[in-house]
């Protein structure tokens, strides 16, 4: 209800923008990669390909799009003395074009980018020597279900798209570590092979 937010249903075009933006993502995952990484996703990606045209395909009419942040991620969290949080940084993701940030999308995106950014957090602690005895999968279990609960909670409907979006973000994490952090190449090879196993 909030005029500055309006909701309403995805059009086919932003639902076939979503498939296109995450098969540019897949594709350039691919080049990015060389060796035993690069095999295994070039084995993937037409599982990915099918799984983006089914879900974006049903997503048309179907998905809730809004004004969203565009690149939301722990880093963009400050806390408050009051024991909240404040978010910043609203100008979307750096890497995709002005008119594309701006455009209203699916909140899941943002859903997505935080979910990506938790598995950072909690993947990067339990490789950490400063974090003796920390373990990943059972901090991240009850950080997703906190957030993800505290969203409103994800219907079936919803799931598909939410996977697809986590899996779109994967690809674009693959393309950044690889030409930024290589060494960090790990993390995001690593989430495609769960994301993909789940959904």
């Amino acid at each position: 209800t909030d005029p500055h937010f309006p909701a309403r249903p995805a059009t086919a075009a932003e639902a076939a923008e979503w498939r296109a933006s995450a098969e540019r993502q897949l594709a350039q995952a691919v080049t990015a990669l060389s060796g035993e990484a690069h095999r295994r996703l070039v084995e993937l990606a037409p599982r990915f390909r099918a799984r983006f045209a089914d879900t974006f395909g049903a997503a048309s009419g179907a998905a809730t799009v809004t004004r969203i942040h565009g690149d939301y991620h722990l880093g963009q969290l400050l806390a408050r003395r009051d024991g909240g949080y404040a978010v910043i940084d609203f100008e979307g993701e750096p890497a995709r074009p002005i008119q594309e940030r701006s455009a209203p999308s699916s909140p899941l995106r943002d859903v997505a980018g935080m979910l990506r950014s938790l598995d950072y957090a909690a993947r990067t602690a339990e490789t950490g020597a400063h974090v003796a005895g920390f373990g990943a999968e059972p901090w991240l279990h009850g950080a997703r279900a906190a957030f993800l609960a505290a969203y409103g909670g994800i219907g079936r409907d919803e799931q598909g798209l939410l996977d697809a979006f986590e899996l779109e973000k994967a690809c674009y994490e693959i393309r950044y570590e690889a030409n930024n952090r290589p060494t960090w190449l790990w993390l995001p090879l690593a989430a495609i092979e769960r994301i993909w196993a789940r959904s």
